[in-house]
């Protein structure tokens, strides 16, 4: 009897085509956003995903910089690399529930760096190798020259620029999951959801 072998690269393949995503422009209203809380967004806000359809950590499974003016930095897979998303609200049909957080720990000048660095990184491709940093152990790199980047990573270099370490374990190698950034003490999150 021949035993089946998974694959590996199938099931990365899978994985990160599930995660594709296109950008759809969603109109929101003034009103909406002030009652969603919104309105209270500040460049460097950390915007935290919850998919619907795909889970690599319990909990938030995406994170985005907000950039102002109804905009956020990401890094996304699938050729897209870091892209800037002129609306926000692109995000509503495929999130389940969007938070945000802000770095307390950091002060105007250095959330106005930390945008500023992820907006220098635009056009670099996606980081794949995220799935598999855990068992290669590779030392995290927050370094601008870095050549490629996944999106909590993208977050984490970002302020890591600014002498915050958004790492909740900081661990010099793996990855930086959503979670961590989500329960670092230099972040507080908001209890009021961006969608319903």
């Amino acid at each position: 009897m021949m035993r089946s072998r998974p694959v590996v690269g199938v099931v990365v393949a899978a994985v990160m085509v599930s995660m594709v995503v296109s950008p759809v422009a969603i109109e929101a209203s003034a009103a909406s956003q002030a009652d969603s809380g919104a309105a209270a967004l500040q460049a460097g806000d950390i915007f935290f995903c919850e998919w619907s359809h795909y889970d690599t950590d319990p909990g938030w499974d995406h994170v985005a910089l907000y950039i102002g003016n109804g905009s956020i930095v990401e890094a996304t897979p699938a050729g897209r690399g870091v892209v800037r998303i002129v609306n926000v609200s692109y995000l509503a049909p495929y999130a389940e529930a969007i938070r945000y957080g802000r770095v307390v720990s950091a002060n105007a000048s250095q959330r106005e760096a930390a945008v500023a660095f992820a907006l220098s990184q635009l056009g670099k491709p996606y980081q794949y190798l995220n799935f598999l940093r855990p068992m290669i152990n590779r030392s995290k790199d927050a370094s601008a020259d870095a050549t490629a980047w996944y999106c909590t990573e993208l977050v984490w270099a970002a302020y890591h620029h600014q002498g915050i370490d958004l790492d909740l374990r900081g661990a010099p190698r793996g990855p930086v999951m959503p979670s961590e950034i989500c329960w670092d003490d230099d972040v507080e999150m908001y209890e009021g959801h961006l969608l319903n």
